[in-house]
């Protein structure tokens, strides 16, 4: 029996080594013919795979630079990605890699060092210059260079040049956001290249597609048209009135805003200087910055209604009081406060209209240190609004617990306390929205290229900031504010009932922390109509020097011709009856002219003779686009005068 179970033993030895033998040869012949496979791959000449990898990365390449749009309230364009071309080079394929880097030095004015340097690399493409002109291009392809290439990718145009560039932002060469809603919409505006192709580079640089392939239109409902609530006609007119404010007061630079202060919807956003994101490289960041959301300032005298408003709600105000306003000079712990004309007695709605500081911080004394510090706060100053923006202060609001009596007592008038353009204007939209105070929002909705709503902004309420008993007060005490004998006498216009106030306050030397002597910075915010409240605008400007320097004299003309021409564009009848032409051509002495309709389309005025103004204004609500050219007065128009136009028509209009 042991024997015969040897015997047996060997025998299964032997079947189990004869085939892990079999199992390991196979093995080997496996592993030589795929190490064969792979040999034969890497030195052979493989030009359709290149090929192949190619068409890939130039897919991927234009969509990597694709963006999708950003339209204005009325979806019209105001960012938008249209083709381009760009050359590349396969080094493999230059032969004279010297003799084509100097051709292509001279034929697109680029470093002929640079081009060699790129010519000579180790890798299957290298980029030669992206997005090039026409002419450019067709002198590369005349050339006949070998291994020179082109392919179309996507480039960034804002066809309305600087219109709204803070607000809008800029993108770089590979169409990265840098600024304003192209930074804060990224995630829906960029198209990602893996929605095309995914493609990877080995160690020597060549190309070759991932295991995932080609994928075009994955992840597409992720992306969509930006719909923005500013008003392209009335961003526009801002713009143009607040550029002219500032040369014509040789002021350093200026903000403007119109606000809708029941929705929070931002229709206009301003700042000068500013910049062409068509080119934005030849322009210093200072350009780019939105300053309304992201520079401080002293507000002056515009902040003292957030004061009467302490009083009002501490319940220590009486409007029939009068107020001993010192002559026009009150000392506080050694510091002179000073009115700009001296005043004896003053009534509180005279105090608010002549803009005294001794009468405005006497007030400020009858309320409580804590009660006032909280309602600054609750008008939304030292804290975020929360705007759809990138880059927003917060402002500097000092806690009550550190004021001195001299400190409280500046603050009171404006001066100490820091804000930006859009708390400021977020502030009087709440006294004209009854005490409501609505978030603003720049963007309104994204909507996908198959109509799907994307995101939709809501109408947020942020705080009631006042009761609207004492917002209602508020109201009245700044209507006279513009009234014979106010500040603001030229911010009123007779068409609308208008409240507002002006501010005049001192810039700090960053240097030397002391106020200058000669250097404000000059506003007006206000709102029209008075008792129903549709438009807030707030106009800044900074350090003006043309003669006049105080925020009646220089930024309320530009507020009331702002809110007029906004006001009549957005269809807003005047309170006051008055004949067509005044209404049309109150605001200038440019010929009235406006729109007529029949049935679904408009029939073009003759525009000839009007300002850029006018023009906007005539339009009123009428669905059409304008391009203009030039500035001063028009003296060319297409379609011409009398010509039915329907919605989306582009009128496109020249100025001498």
């Amino acid at each position: 029996m042991p024997v015969r179970f040897a015997t047996e033993e060997a025998k299964l030895e032997s079947v189990v080594t004869r085939r892990l033998w079999a199992l390991q040869i196979g093995m080997a012949i496996g592993f030589l013919v795929l190490l064969g496979r792979g040999v034969a791959f890497h030195v052979q000449n493989n030009d359709r795979l290149d090929r192949m990898a190619m068409k890939q990365y130039r897919a991927a390449v234009r969509m990597a630079t694709e963006r999708s749009r950003i339209v204005d309230a009325k979806g019209r364009e105001l960012a938008v990605s249209i083709p381009v071309w760009s050359l590349y080079a396969d080094p493999k394929e230059v032969k004279q890699p010297g003799l084509v880097a100097r051709k292509l030095a001279s034929l697109l004015s680029v470093a002929e060092s640079g081009l060699l340097e790129r010519l000579r690399s180790p890798r299957r493409f290298v980029w030669i210059k992206r997005k090039i002109t026409h002419d450019e291009l067709g002198a590369v392809r005349d050339s006949g260079l070998q291994g020179v290439h082109w392919m179309q990718e996507n480039r960034r145009f804002y066809p309305n040049g600087s219109l709204a560039s803070q607000v809008l932002g800029a993108v770089g060469v590979e169409s990265q956001p840098l600024e304003g809603i192209e930074l804060a919409y990224d995630k829906y505006l960029f198209v990602d290249p893996e929605v095309v192709g995914d493609y990877q580079r080995d160690a020597r640089g060549h190309l070759y597609l991932s295991p995932s392939g080609f994928n075009e239109g994955r992840d597409q409902e992720t992306k969509g048209d930006v719909w923005l609530t500013l008003d392209k006609n009335i961003q526009f007119a801002t713009e143009e009135i607040l550029s002219r404010t500032v040369e014509e007061s040789r002021a350093k630079g200026g903000m403007a805003i119109v606000l809708n202060p029941k929705t929070g919807d931002v229709l206009a956003m301003a700042s000068v200087p500013n910049f062409d994101p068509n080119h934005a490289g030849d322009f210093s960041p200072e350009h780019w910055r939105n300053r309304a959301v992201t520079d401080l300032f002293e507000p002056g005298s515009a902040f003292k209604p957030i004061t009467f408003a302490a009083a009002l709600e501490s319940g220590v105000l009486n409007l029939e009081e009068s107020i001993f306003c010192e002559d026009g000079n009150y000392t506080i712990d050694g510091r002179v406060i000073r009115d700009s004309h001296p005043y004896h007695l003053l009534t509180v709605p005279e105090i608010m209209k002549v803009s005294s500081n001794i009468g405005t911080l006497k007030i400020g004394q009858k309320v409580k240190d804590a009660q006032l510090y909280q309602t600054q706060l609750q008008f939304g100053f030292g804290a975020k609004t929360g705007i759809d923006f990138p880059g927003e202060s917060a402002g500097l609001v000092r806690p009550a617990s550190g004021w001195r009596p001299v400190e409280k007592a500046t603050i009171s008038f404006g001066q100490g306390i820091s804000v930006t353009a859009l708390q400021l204007a977020g502030a009087y939209g709440a006294i004209a929205n009854g005490g409501l105070q609505m978030k603003p929002h720049l963007v309104e909705r994204v909507v996908a290229r198959d109509g799907t709503i994307l995101y939709s902004a809501k109408h947020e309420v942020l705080r009631q900031s006042v009761s609207p008993q004492t917002a209602q007060i508020l109201k009245q005490l700044l209507a006279g504010v513009v009234q014979t004998g106010g500040t603001g006498t030229r911010a009123a216009t007779p068409d609308y009932s208008v409240a507002g106030k002006t501010g005049t306050a001192q810039k700090v030397n960053p240097e030397t922390r002391a106020y200058y002597e000669d250097r404000f910075m000059a506003s007006f915010a206000g709102f029209a109509p008075v008792e129903d409240p549709r438009l807030v605008v707030l106009v800044v400007i900074d350090d003006p020097r043309g003669g006049m320097h105080t925020g009646g004299g220089v930024a309320a003309p530009a507020f009331r011709e702002i809110l007029v021409s906004s006001l009549r564009y957005l269809g807003t009848r005047p309170e006051v009856e008055t004949t067509t032409k005044s209404w049309e051509a109150s605001l200038s002495d440019t010929p009235a002219v406006i729109f007529t309709t029949e049935a679904d389309r408009f029939r073009l005025p003759d525009f000839t003779g009007v300002s850029m103004r006018g023009v906007l204004q005539a339009a009123g609500p009428a669905p059409v686009e304008f391009r203009f050219k030039g500035r001063g007065i028009a003296v060319h128009q297409s379609p011409e005068a009398g010509a039915l136009v329907g919605r989306g028509d582009k009128i496109f209009v020249e100025f001498q």
